[in-house]
């Protein structure tokens, strides 16, 4: 058996080398600097949520980065790569190697960040999807909001959202990441048992001005009658957001002067405003009234320490 160990090691080119892991992000970083070669950087790209002493959130928002505008190579084409180039009139092929590279970012988010591998032992109890802990640190929430933007984009197509009707593996993913995202944002109230329960507070005031974001790509993805069932959820900024949206000019149609104007031709978001503006607004009295009541019951008790003192 040694004998034949000894022949392997002769010939076998793994032994010739001297291989290793790559042992830190910042050595990753540097490789990913100084790498030239398309191949190189699909195989960093492959590794990087393997590498370890990493930084979760610098990892996860270059992920982002690289894969912006992954589905479209006319997001990768300088104006001079337009035009086929040489006698042949052959097409550069620097676009479609920048796409595989920005694709590769995208299967690695899909696989590593954006599906949920967690199984809730309730189905009837909400849980916290299994990327709760990775997504909410402020600087990826911000990126994951920018990624998702699709008023960064002239054409529809060229943005970076799932398509509504594709079957394929990345937008099936995507499209399910995007739907738990809106209802992780309405319905997180903290973590309770996760480790970092003393971030909520931050959190939630992350989750808090990010809303006008995440009604975007909520109304971008058709998910806006999500808040017909949660009237209690949105504060006034929030509707302001909504009454902006549903006037403003899209498809040739509008800016319209009023929801009824807006209604009228159709305007889905305006019926919608229309519908709910009732409700919000018996919510926003019902709160005031329990603020006031709350405010006069802290002055009750003030009168009561003051007479006791006496």
């Amino acid at each position: 058996m040694a004998s034949k160990v000894e022949n392997v090691q002769g010939w076998h080119p793994l032994f010739q080398k001297d291989i290793r892991e790559i042992g830190s992000w910042e050595e990753w970083k540097g490789r990913w600097e100084k790498a030239a070669l398309k191949e190189e950087l699909l195989g960093l790209l492959h590794c990087g949520f393997s590498v370890k002493h990493t930084s979760d959130v610098e990892r996860a928002c270059l992920y982002l980065e690289v894969a912006d505008g992954y589905r479209d190579k006319a997001n990768f084409e300088l104006e001079v790569e337009k035009e086929p180039q040489g006698v042949w009139r052959q097409k550069r092929l620097e676009p479609e190697m920048r796409l595989e590279v920005a694709q590769k970012a995208l299967r690695m988010l899909v696989d590593k960040l954006f599906t949920n591998t967690y199984k809730p032992l309730n189905p009837y109890a909400y849980e916290h999807p299994s990327w709760a802990g990775a997504v909410t640190f402020p600087a990826v929430l911000e990126k994951i909001f920018w990624f998702f933007g699709a008023d960064r984009f002239s054409y529809l197509q060229e943005c970076n959202l799932p398509g509504l009707d594709s079957e394929k593996h990345d937008d099936v993913v995507l499209r399910q990441f995007i739907k738990d995202l809106v209802v992780f944002c309405w319905q997180f109230h903290g973590f309770d048992g996760f480790g970092h329960e003393k971030d909520n507070p931050i959190i939630i005031k992350a989750l808090e001005n990010h809303r006008p974001q995440l009604l975007e790509l909520m109304y971008a993805t058709n998910q806006l009658w999500y808040l017909v069932g949660q009237p209690r959820s949105l504060d006034k900024n929030s509707i302001g957001k909504l009454h902006e949206i549903a006037l403003r000019e899209r498809c040739g149609k509008g800016p319209y002067a009023t929801l009824e104007e807006a209604w009228m031709v159709g305007e889905r978001l305006a019926a919608m405003i229309l519908l709910l503006d009732p409700i919000w607004k018996k919510e926003f009295a019902r709160q005031e009234k329990l603020k006031e009541a709350e405010k006069l019951q802290q002055q009750a008790k003030w009168l009561m320490r003051e007479a006791g003192s006496q």
